[in-house]
């Protein structure tokens, strides 16, 4: 053991030069690495930042170059576009009566409606305003409701003159039950008669304002439709159109086939030889009115037309639905048999007496 004490001292000894060499030479590195210290302070060396770059100056000769790329968005708009801004404006309601049986807001009324009088001043005034009486029928039994057929010859000419014979008579409706007058308002019927893109409606307009002179307070009825809806008018897809005319009879002999019936309340003869007249139906089938509105009963008498050896009804479908613009599907529902009967009524008066 004590000689094993002595050779670790003596190795020892020996190296501690060595260790004392080696410490120094490390506190002597660390030193160099560290901050400046006296006194306790710290000296800590910040190093200068680089200088900024002198900023490149770009010169361009378009001003407008920086903004070829930006999105851009079409100001065009489509045809009678209204700004949100001005539609309030626009949209103001037409006041009706300046413009009676006229084009308010694209749509036009099938009647024009005044204050009731009785049937003999409607006669007068139609015969001061021009036109010539026709017949007057009565709807209804008790008389509530009765019907004058009016006409004048330039009407006639004109109805011929655009192949729309059944323009050729207005009606006007004394409603004693809803105390009223209603006349078709012949603008209205010309619009949903005459097939073709334009006509002169010089004439119709003329008609109406006989009539505003001669009848006081006139207004538009609420039935109504679109103007440029009436040429090709049907009640819903799928159903008759004007010029869907139910052929309901043919021969030479039609005019003398219903002479002297009672179901044929007028004759007139037109100037190119065709003869429009008016029937009464049965009083069944001729009360329709008075499930759907006797506002508009005035489409009866119901109209058949003689021309060139064969006799044309409007299709009821069509015709009724027209007259009624106001009419719903299930309104019509309620009359539903009607159309058949009109119909199959329409034929029988052409069948010759035994």
């Amino acid at each position: 053991m004590n000689m094993l004490r002595k050779v670790f001292h003596t190795s020892l000894i020996a190296a501690m030069p060595m260790m004392l060499s080696a410490s120094a030479a490390t506190a002597t590195q660390e030193h160099a690495q560290s901050p400046k210290q006296s006194d306790n302070i710290v000296h800590i060396v910040i190093p200068k930042p680089p200088k900024a770059p002198t900023p490149v100056k770009v010169e361009t000769k378009n001003s407008n170059a920086l903004d070829s790329r930006a999105i851009k968005f079409s100001k065009r708009v489509p045809p009678g576009y209204i700004p949100p801004e001005q539609r309030k404006k626009s949209v103001k309601p037409t006041t009706s009566t300046n413009n009676i049986g006229g084009i308010n807001q694209e749509r036009i009324s099938t009647y024009l409606r005044a204050p009731f009088i009785d049937l003999q001043e409607a006669k007068k005034n139609l015969e001061a305003a021009g036109f010539k009486i026709i017949t007057q029928t009565a709807i209804d039994k008790k008389g509530k409701l009765t019907v004058l057929v009016f006409t004048s010859d330039a009407l006639e000419k004109f109805a011929v003159d655009n192949h729309a014979e059944f323009l050729a008579s207005l009606r006007l409706l004394i409603d004693k039950k809803d105390h009223h007058i209603t006349i078709t308002n012949p603008l209205y019927l010309a619009r949903a008669f005459i097939q073709k893109d334009d006509f002169d409606t010089t004439l119709p307009k003329q008609i109406i304002d006989q009539i505003k002179t001669h009848f006081n307070g006139l207004v538009n009825s609420k039935d109504k439709l679109k103007y440029t809806l009436l040429p090709n008018y049907r009640f819903m897809h799928g159903m008759p159109q004007y010029k869907d005319m139910v052929e309901v009879a043919q021969g030479d002999d039609l005019l003398q086939n219903i002479q002297g019936k009672k179901q044929v309340v007028f004759q007139q003869k037109l100037p190119n030889g065709a003869v429009l007249f008016g029937m009464k139906f049965r009083r069944r089938t001729e009360m329709f009115p008075f499930r759907i509105g006797t506002n508009n009963a005035a489409l009866l008498p119901y109209p058949v037309l003689i021309k060139d050896n064969k006799a044309y009804i409007m299709d009821p479908k069509y015709y009724i639905s027209v007259m009624y613009p106001l009419l719903k599907m299930s309104e019509f529902m309620t009359i539903a048999t009607v159309p058949d009967a009109i119909l199959k009524e329409a034929q029988h008066v052409f069948r010759k007496k035994k």
